[in-house]
This record gives C-alpha cells, sequence and structure tokens, in this order.
C-alpha cells in the first residue's frame, strides 16, 4: 500500500544535521546512459536534458519517465538550471559549431532563445537567481590556458556582462543560487598558473559585485564539485569533484558563515549534476556513467516500531501482528509487518487499518470495545483513516508499507490494526489483532 503524500502529517522539518545518507533509488525506468545531462527541480519534479540522445526526462521521485518533446531541442553536451520566477529551465549548449546557443523549456516545449551572445567556452558555471529573474553565468575557457572571469546574466531575452573581476578565472567551479540570503554561491574550481591549479575559494555574487569569503576553513581545493541549495534547512550541500589526481567522495554543507563537513552513512556518487526537489526535502542525482539514481536526505529522528493492546481470539488463535526482523519506518525504504495465527481457508481473508492517530475514534476515548457489534472480546485500537486487503499464505500475511524519501515525513506516528474474516465464528464474522505503532526516521 502507497499512503497518499498529500493525507500525511504535513510539518515542516527543523534544520537537522545528523543521519544524511545518499540513498540508491530503484525507479522501474532509466533515462539513457552514457551522457552528460543537463538537470533542475521543476515544481512537478526533477527535469534532465540528454543532450546527445535528444531525449527529455522526468523524475517524480519514484520512477523515471521519458517527456515526448517535438521540435528543435538541444543537442549537445549542456549545463541548465530552472528559473522558478520565469518557470523556465535555462539550458546553454556549449559544444555548438554555430556557436554558445541558450534554450529554454517551458514544460510542454523547448524553444532556442539564442545563439552567440557569450563567448564559446565550456566548463562554465551557471544558477538562476530565481529573486532577480536572471540566471548568472561565469568562467569556463576556450581550451590551453585561455580561461575566463567573466559573470554574465541572461534575463529571459538577451545576456548582459556583468562582470569581468572578482573570483580568478577558472572552469569547472561549482555554483548555486542562496535565496534565502539572495547570492549566488561560487566554490573552487581549476584554473592555469604553474601548470593545472585547483581552488578552494569560496565567493558570492549578489547581483551587483562579488565577495569572498577569505580564510574560512572548508573542503580542499577541487574543480568539477556539484552544489546544490537546500531551501527547508537553508544550507548550500556541495559533493564530489577531483584533486586532480584523485576523485572526492565528501559532502560539505554551508550556512552562510561556515563549512561543515558532514558524514553521511554512504559516501557520496561523487562528481554528477545536482537538482534540489523542494517538495521532498532531498537533493537528486544521476550517474549517468552507470546509469543510477541517488537521493541525499537528512534526517535527525530515529525510526522505531512497538506494539500495544491485545487481539482476540479466532478459529487458529489471536491474530498478532508484529514488525518482521529488522524492519523499521525509515524514509526510502519499506515497512514489512507480519500478521500470524490466521484460520487458513479461502473465506478467511486478512485486511489491515492505517491511521495516525490512536486516542479517539468518532469522539470516542480509544481503545473501543467492539462486543456490542458482534465482535466479543475484540477492541478497537486506531483511528483508521485508510485499509488495505492483504494475501493469507498459510495463516500468515505480510502488510508492506512504502515509505518516501520525504522530510515531510519524519517523526510521523503511523498505527495499524488487522483483521480477519471467520464466517460464523462470532456474529460479526471478524476478529481482530493487537495494533502496532510506528515513527518514520531518517534513514
Amino acid at each position: 500500500m502507497r499512503v497518499p503524500m498529500t493525507l500525511m502529517l504535513m510539518a515542516l522539518v527543523p534544520s537537522l544535521a545528523a543521519q544524511s545518507t545518499w540513498l540508491r533509488r530503484n525507479p522501474a525506468h532509466l533515462p539513457p546512459s552514457g551522457s552528460e545531462f543537463a538537470m533542475a527541480a521543476t515544481p512537478t519534479g526533477v527535469i534532465a536534458h540528454f543532450g546527445y540522445q535528444q531525449e527529455t526526462w522526468r523524475y517524480d521521485g519514484v520512477d523515471w519517465v521519458p517527456v515526448p518533446v517535438h521540435g528543435a531541442r538541444p543537442t549537445s553536451e549542456c549545463i541548465g538550471c530552472f528559473d522558478s520566477s520565469r518557470n523556465r529551465f535555462v539550458v546553454i549548449s556549449s559544444a555548438s559549431s554555430s556557436g554558445m546557443q541558450t534554450w529554454e523549456y517551458d514544460g510542454a516545449q523547448w524553444a532556442l532563445r539564442a545563439t552567440g551572445q557569450i563567448p564559446l567556452a565550456g566548463g562554465f558555471a551557471i544558477a538562476c537567481d530565481t529573486i532577480r529573474g536572471v540566471t548568472v553565468l561565469f568562467g569556463g575557457w576556450q581550451g590551453g590556458s585561455q580561461h575566463f572571469a567573466d559573470t554574465w546574466e541572461w534575463n529571459g531575452t538577451a545576456w548582459l556582462q556583468r562582470s569581468s573581476g572578482g573570483p580568478y578565472p577558472r572552469r569547472y567551479p561549482a555554483m548555486a543560487f542562496d535565496r534565502q540570503r539572495g547570492v549566488v554561491m561560487l566554490f573552487g574550481g581549476v584554473t592555469q598558473l604553474s601548470g593545472e591549479t585547483r581552488l578552494g575559494d569560496a565567493w558570492e555574487w549578489n547581483g551587483s559585485y562579488w565577495r569572498e569569503h577569505w580564510g574560512v576553513p572548508g573542503p580542499i581545493a577541487r574543480g568539477n564539485a556539484s552544489m546544490v541549495h537546500d531551501s527547508r534547512r537553508q544550507r548550500i550541500v556541495l559533493t564530489g569533484g577531483s584533486t586532480g589526481g584523485a576523485a572526492l567522495y565528501d559532502t560539505w554543507e554551508w550556512d552562510g558563515a561556515a563549512w561543515m563537513q558532514v558524514s553521511p552513512q554512504v559516501a557520496s556518487p561523487g562528481a554528477l549534476p545536482l537538482a534540489y526537489d523542494a517538495s521532498r526535502g532531498v537533493a537528486v542525482t544521476h550517474d549517468f556513467r552507470a546509469n543510477r539514481t541517488f537521493e541525499y536526505a537528512v534526517g535527525g529522528t530515529a525510526a522505531s516500531y512497538s506494539t500495544y493492546g491485545q487481539g482476540c481470539a479466532g478459529p487458529a488463535g489471536t491474530p498478532a501482528l508484529a514488525a518482521s526482523a529488522g524492519s523499521l519506518p525509515r524514509l526510502g525504504s519499506t515497512l514489512n509487518v507480519a500478521l500470524t495465527n490466521l484460520p487458513v481457508g479461502a473465506f478467511h481473508i486478512p485486511f489491515g487499518a492505517l491511521g495516525f492517530d490512536n486516542t479517539t475514534w468518532h469522539g470516542n476515548p480509544l481503545p473501543v470495545s467492539l462486543t456490542p457489534l458482534g465482535f466479543p472480546g475484540c477492541s478497537l485500537w486506531v483511528q483508521p483513516e485508510f485499509s488495505v486487503g492483504l494475501s493469507n499464505t498459510n495463516g500468515v500475511a505480510a502488510w508492506l508499507l512504502p515509505i518516501p524519501v520525504d522530510l515531510d515525513l519524519l517523526g510521523v506516528s503511523l498505527h495499524q490494526q488487522a483483521a480477519v474474516m471467520v464466517p460464523g465464528f462470532n456474529a460479526g464474522g471478524l476478529v481482530f489483532s493487537n495494533a502496532g505503532h510506528g515513527v518514520v526516521g531518517g534513514p
């Protein structure tokens, strides 16, 4: 059973930095492998465009789905971000023989908005400033030692050069827009001094000038890192990159004043495009080389499950409900609850009831005795919100409850109780189990 998200207890999650992890997801479908892509989060899910395959895909937290696209679209290596102020996925294609191409996707079709206007380069970084309604581009190179330190902005109509100073010229820096503070954050990159040099400096662009965070301890110098803004916890998340001699798989967070290295239970998948899905509170990335999808989730609530109350006797004893060994309601996992002591037979059909409260039912305090309703010795322990049919296999039923990766679910209480049909055994034809209480926790 998949619980409808809109009916869950929805509450904002406080700022937490414990139990962070990179979760490998297992969608039924996957986009094409072996090609770099542009990716960004939109109101309808994470969208990715694979230029060389000329395919656009959408990820909703469960599965990747190809988006039907007709007509022209980016056809080579590209980078993108989502401008929520104009509701446009902005993509820059840098390997075009006709010059840099600026594309926009409005959710229905692609449109080529500009050709040229900015120097033909690779290795630049972009971020969508959703307050000012512009896409900010910095850096890049044309091969050899020619690196750029230009800052450009796309306003939906034209590119305007805003600065040629600030950060040292570089390629492959990491960049993300911090909406809370209204600045574009830039970190690191690769430049050409006495040979290739990795940088570890941090800068902010406020729309008028660059400001460096000088002397703040943080990640080691690197190029090709990935960076995104976690709007719920108001942090910049940085991961991956390379020192030139080795790939990096660490994860850092920036709160506007200091860096903090976090220790995820699982190392990051490395330097890959990142998008922050605010609707679920997770950062999403896709490994195009091995065709694997990952999410970065942070939680501080411990998952738990316990049973309470008692059931009533049936033909095979008292139905008993309990979580299977090692199973807990964690984000991104499936809670496995077993219902045992069921009578065997085609007419002994079990079902489960799920709710979020065990204090009252129709104004009556729980538990409520069901004896007056024809179920002698039985009690209702849970205020049911949903019900699901279960399969009786030799007197045992497995109740599988997927827990989506959505930080709004952290700390939510789940209450379960089950029943089984026993025609002719009592007046009501049902006997009931005890109850279970789970608290959704971090991965």
